[in-house]
């Protein structure tokens, strides 16, 4: 009788078979949970900022700005290029001392998207020394990838400076 140590070529290929079945049906999945988690985590990241912004506003008893910054030092280009949240000392809404830089965020990956449709168009958020962004309430659009809509988030922003999240489209 001979001893057997190892698999068949028929018992491999029907293994990989079974292995290759199973990997092409988890890949999308794995795609939808990686574009979930990524909005999840931006959502969760812009609403921190927007709680410390108003956080600071009120200790500090000064206007705290967040906007959209390519150099992270002055409010330029789009909010996809990255964002920084500073104390307005001087209330010019410039960042005139890197000290009064309180967060910076990175720009974001090729092929997200951050908008902010606000009241009167302004292209920051200005939150005020009693922790309110008067005049300033409307939302940010998170699109974590081109062509779906499926896990787009959006913050709210109240003129009260409360901030909540809420998804833009559910299947």
């Amino acid at each position: 009788m001979k001893n057997k140590n190892g698999l068949s070529l028929i018992e491999l290929i029907v293994v990989l078979l079974i292995a290759s079945i199973i990997l092409m049906f988890s890949i999308p999945s794995f795609r939808n949970l990686l574009l979930q988690s990524r909005a999840s985590t931006k959502a969760n990241q812009i609403v921190s900022v927007l709680h410390l912004g108003r956080i600071e506003a009120i200790n500090r008893g000064k206007p705290i700005i967040f906007c959209h910054s390519k150099d992270q030092m002055h409010c330029d280009g789009q909010w996809s290029d990255g964002q920084i949240l500073f104390v307005d000392d001087n209330l010019n809404g410039r960042v005139s001392d890197k000290k009064q830089l309180l967060r910076i965020l990175p720009p974001l990956k090729k092929g997200e998207k951050l908008e902010w449709c606000g009241f009167l168009a302004q292209d920051r958020v200005k939150i005020f020394p009693n922790g309110a962004s008067q005049a300033m309430s409307g939302h940010f659009l998170f699109h974590p990838a081109a062509n779906t809509l499926k896990y787009d988030k959006r913050i709210i922003l109240s003129q009260t400076g409360r901030v909540r999240v809420s998804y833009t489209h559910r299947t």
